[in-house]
């Protein structure tokens, strides 16, 4: 920070902050909240980021402590894992027209 914003926060009676920290504050957010990858790309270009990549290589750190949750979250089974709206009959018939097309 800046000596004229350190001086301002000084006299304001708030601590110094580091100006990144709003934004990594501003990833970890979307890193609960996106729940897709489109998403997640969306969040980050509202972080003015060319690439998605640049939030989660720069930005995108998960707590060891966070990452036990992810993980033992990941090892329960999900229930709708697709997304609102995919025609499961019309899945399942296209894999078995597939399936009947590759075994001819």
């Amino acid at each position: 920070m800046s000596q004229s914003g350190e001086a301002a926060n000084r006299k304001l009676s708030i601590p110094s902050y580091n100006p990144h920290s709003l934004r990594k504050t501003l990833v970890l957010m979307g890193e609960r909240i996106c729940k897709t990858p489109e998403e997640w790309k969306s969040w980050s270009q509202n972080l003015d980021h060319e690439s998605e990549a640049t939030t989660f290589i720069g930005y995108g750190e998960v707590s060891s402590h966070r990452q036990a949750e992810l993980m033992a979250a990941l090892a329960k089974p999900r229930l709708n894992i697709l997304p609102p709206g995919v025609d499961l009959a019309a899945l399942k018939a296209f894999i078995q027209s597939a399936e009947k097309a590759g075994g001819s």
